[in-house]
């Protein structure tokens, strides 16, 4: 039976995400990622189960997700950066917000500033982080991300949690996100098998075929899901190990950026090979 498997590239933090498709060079191919890049495979999440969460809003249109790591800080993606493409003066963060339909919910906060990581490389998504500075800290939200600073964790082969405002149907334009916030479950794989994958990028003019050779980064992770297109999560929306115990618990480990919708076969039997930095 063929499977459907999502393949998304992940910037580290101690590793950091991503989601989109390429042609004949996957780097060029990525070079025409947008900002609505996305993971397909999630369901409504419980309400205010990730109260870290953020859409990232132009003229009151999402964008682009995010995570709340201090009281005035988000971080992102890198490829997400809205300073010099659609600038500040109707730039928000909306924080707290679980339905973006109800407007009296959470807070929007103007962004004051963007600081995209030094060493961020449009050309090959490298280093795809993004610092987002608030114009005032968030007064309705008293919960943060913790990041991750072991590398041993997640262990391949974890499950690992995606979050944002996609679409809820994959065949849908992906302009037009899902107003509730959306979760999806991947899994950790390696970053050797994560070059051996192959499949369908989304890019600005289209979905075009490629395979992730010479791809991955020593800066990346990857994380795959099978047969799920429910949903989208975000670019710059985080990726965590989701603890029992409650989000305070959580541990970020990455950041979406990039990624395939592979269709190859995939055989599940046997070990599991998955992947972590």
């Amino acid at each position: 039976m063929k499977l459907r498997e999502q393949t998304t590239a992940i910037s580290l933090l101690s590793s950091i995400f991503a989601s989109s498709a390429s042609p004949t060079s996957i780097h060029q191919a990525r070079n025409l990622l947008t900002p609505q890049t996305r993971v397909i495979g999630g369901i409504p999440a419980p309400t205010h189960r990730y109260p870290y969460a953020v859409s990232l809003q132009y003229a009151g249109e999402h964008f682009c997700g995010g995570s709340l790591i201090a009281p005035d800080i988000i971080l992102s993606a890198g490829h997400c950066n809205g300073e010099y493409s659609i600038g500040l003066s109707t730039y928000n963060a909306v924080v707290g917000r679980y339905d973006l339909d109800k407007g009296w919910t959470g807070e929007s906060i103007k962004v004051k500033k963007e600081i995209r990581h030094p060493n961020f490389d449009d050309f090959t998504v490298d280093n795809d982080f993004n610092i987002v500075v608030l114009n005032t800290p968030v007064t309705k939200v008293e919960m943060f991300a913790n990041l991750n600073v072991d590398a041993s964790i997640p262990e391949a082969g974890d499950r690992v949690t995606v979050m944002g405002w996609g679409d809820t149907d994959s065949a849908d334009d992906v302009l037009t996100p899902s107003m509730i916030l959306m979760e999806t479950n991947m899994t950790y794989i390696t970053n050797e098998r994560c070059e051996k994958s192959s499949g369908l990028l989304n890019t600005e003019f289209g979905e075009t075929y490629t395979d992730m050779v010479g791809a991955v980064s020593g800066n990346m992770m990857c994380a795959a899901s099978l047969g799920k297109d429910a949903c989208q999560g975000d670019s710059g929306g985080p990726l965590v190990v989701v603890s029992a115990n409650g989000a305070r618990n959580d541990v970020q480990v990455g950041v979406v950026s990039w990624g395939l919708v592979h269709e190859s076969p995939l055989n599940t039997t046997g070990s599991k090979n998955k992947s972590v930095h």
